[in-house]
């Protein structure tokens, strides 16, 4: 029977300590993955601006722009009906 050494038990504890924090970094960026799903499945399905029929570069930057802030004040208005439930 072998005897374990203070050495193997660091390497051990230090594998626990990778996992660990690799599993806190997936969680984080699958909580960020989720937050961008549901800014572009209400950009799309319920600001309707999935489709921009733009013809130059700059009526498409301002499609953009006018979407972004539209997206920003769904979101500032959702936030205030989620406090006052």
């Amino acid at each position: 029977m072998k005897h374990k050494t203070k050495g193997t038990e660091i390497r051990k504890l230090g594998k626990y300590y990778y996992l660990y924090k690799i599993r806190s970094e997936y969680d984080k960026e699958k909580k960020r993955a989720n937050k961008s799903f549901f800014a572009f499945f209400t950009f799309k399905n319920v600001l309707n601006a999935d489709r921009s029929y733009m013809r130059d570069d700059s009526a498409m930057e301002g499609w953009m722009f006018v979407n972004f802030i539209a997206l920003l004040l769904y979101y500032k208005v959702y936030g205030l009906l989620l406090l006052k439930n």
